[in-house]
């Protein structure tokens, strides 16, 4: 009797779910306001202690900034935008180190 194997790949969910979620916001801005929302309704203070003005994380903001991903405007209207997809896999990478 001869065997066969067979290897049947089962795909990553989480990284399937997270792959959908970044193609649907690629070329998209987001306001301070849709950030809050991606992160499940957390206030802007949180926001901005927890990422934006975070010394842990002032390097990558920085450089996030140098390159247009995030924008805080000095005028009148939204004070941020943000790039989504670069926000998003911003807040995917730090993750289990925020402060929920």
């Amino acid at each position: 009797m001869t065997e066969l194997t067979v290897k049947i790949p089962i795909p990553d969910f989480t990284k399937a779910l997270y792959d959908q979620a970044q193609q649907s916001i690629i070329g998209q801005s987001w306001t301070i306001t849709d950030l809050r929302k991606w992160l499940g309704g957390k206030s802007v203070t949180w926001i901005k202690s927890n990422i934006l003005y975070n010394p842990k994380y002032s390097h990558e903001i920085a450089s996030m900034e140098a390159k247009g991903q995030i924008h805080q405007s000095t005028g009148k209207g939204n004070a941020w935008r943000f790039k989504a997809t670069a926000m998003a896999e911003f807040i995917e990478q730090h993750y289990e180190e925020l402060e929920w």
